[in-house]
């Protein structure tokens, strides 16, 4: 916690408005506990794709003190039928699944009749009348902040991971003797393979997803990647969401991949106005700037021009 404390007083003695924060999930609550506790309301506060804010933040005003923050998050996509496949789900059609009793419980807190996993931390057992589950309960009725079946981010991932092995399987097992990429024209066995020779094929598969995405890999073995950016908004009755307000792709040259949506925004406090974060304000005409001892360049104070003295274009 002396860690967090130091932050927090830096944080109260800067003028900066924008502070982002590089850091686990596990790091941010401490750190917004005591900024509550502090007010330090005045702030943006932007989050990498290791933590995003949600509704299941233990207190209520650590969600307050982040409203209007942004985050960076992986884009999501589209999975065709699986949206369809996740409400579809049930006890009834998966009858040897132990996790799917389990999970029906959790999320509607009743108890699965039968059930032989059944603990003492079931939390229908965790009250004085056992609510039994009748198996007409919908998944979707659930908040989607529980079970979300819109934002497929990582799901999406592992998706197209998986297709693209897949696809590398197949020109693998396509491969002609005596045509082959590796030595003498050799292929590899389908069965019997080793990691890298996989991995050459891996590289160079080139389709198009379920959802007519164009997965590939560049010279570097990555995959071109885009990022989403979030506006975390908090009304006055209680209510949240995650507004899109933007994207950026890393694989766009001079600065064209950035797309913002200012007009979406809505900053702490409700405001639609962009916060300035400057350490000094512009000086006014008669003045000039004066550095501050141990301070950064941005950071001066304004005095009197002296009799006779003009400034320069930089204000000096």
């Amino acid at each position: 916690m002396e860690s967090v404390y130091r932050i927090i007083g830096l944080v109260k003695r800067s003028r900066a408005t924008v502070i982002i924060l590089f850091c686990s999930i596990e790091n941010i609550v401490p750190l917004m506990e005591q900024a509550s506790f502090h007010n330090i309301t005045d702030k943006v506060w932007v989050g990498t794709s290791g933590w995003s804010i949600t509704s299941n933040f233990p207190r209520t005003d650590i969600l307050t003190t982040l409203n209007g923050s942004l985050a960076l998050a992986a884009q999501k996509g589209k999975i065709p039928g699986f949206k369809e496949f996740l409400y579809s789900i049930h006890p009834s059609r998966f009858p040897d699944d132990p996790y799917m009793k389990s999970f029906w419980e959790n999320v509607f807190h009743c108890i699965w009749p039968g059930n032989d996993t059944v603990n003492n931390t079931s939390p229908a057992l965790l009250k004085e009348d056992i609510v039994w589950c009748t198996g007409e309960e919908r998944l979707d009725s659930i908040d989607p902040n529980i079970y979300d079946v819109y934002n497929f981010i990582y799901s999406y991932r592992t998706h197209n991971a998986v297709f693209a092995v897949a696809h590398a399987l197949h020109q693998m097992k396509n491969c002609v003797p005596g045509k082959g990429p590796f030595k003498n024209g050799s292929c590899a066995d389908i069965y019997n393979h080793r990691p890298w020779q996989l991995l050459h094929y891996l590289r160079k598969v080139d389709f198009n997803n379920t959802a007519g995405e164009r997965i590939y890999f560049d010279e570097n073995g990555d995959v071109p990647q885009s990022v989403e950016i979030l506006n975390w908004q908090l009304f006055p009755n209680g209510s949240n969401q995650y507004v899109s307000i933007g994207s950026f792709d890393f694989g766009s040259l001079n600065g064209e991949g950035l797309s913002i949506q200012l007009n979406k925004i809505l900053w702490n406090g409700g405001h639609s106005q962009v916060p300035s974060s400057v350490c000094s304000d512009p000086c006014p005409k008669g003045y000039r700037r004066a550095a501050l001892q141990g301070q950064k360049i941005c950071c001066f104070d304004c005095l009197p021009c002296s009799e006779g003295e003009i400034l320069n274009p930089n204000g000096l």
